[in-house]
């Protein structure tokens, strides 16, 4: 040993190992359970595809098929209708507006006190008196059809 260097030995359990490697877990070998041979031929039988079988899942399959294609038809063509519906109340929404618009341009180029001075003056047109009116009621609230001249009131 070199002059001054001192080295320390640890003993025991709590000694730790440097570069060591682990020892691998012996594989466990699993041992095939012994089967009849009357198992064996039925496990042949139910892991093999028949023809009828073969058909049933074909037909299944096909029908699964045709059932999703059909829905997608059917989701296609409701929100296409959806989209129809929604366009058709934009447009509706603008017409309205259009209207509206319209009315009130019509009602504002309308002067009644000029309508009133017409009447009045030039026409000799004048307010009715209470016992020229006659009251009917009507199951129709929007228009009366007049057949046959309106009686006197008493």
């Amino acid at each position: 040993m070199p002059k001054g260097t001192s080295y320390m030995y640890t003993d025991g359990n709590t000694v730790r190992k440097l570069n060591t490697i682990p020892k691998e877990a012996p594989k466990r070998v699993k041992k095939q359970p012994r089967t009849s041979e009357q198992v064996r031929r039925n496990q042949e039988k139910v892991m093999a595809f028949d023809l009828s079988f073969t058909l049933f899942l074909a037909t299944f399959v096909l029908l699964a098929t045709l059932s999703c294609v059909s829905y997608l038809k059917v989701q296609a063509k409701v929100l296409q209708q959806t989209k129809t519906v929604a366009a058709m109340e934009v447009e509706l929404n603008k017409l309205q507006c259009e209207n509206d618009a319209a009315k009130e341009r019509l009602n504002s180029a309308v002067d009644l006190s000029y309508i009133y001075k017409v009447a009045t003056k030039e026409l000799g047109m004048v307010y009715p008196s209470n016992n020229q009116v006659i009251y009917y009621e009507s199951s129709h609230s929007d228009y009366v059809k007049q057949y046959e001249d309106i009686p006197e009131a008493n």
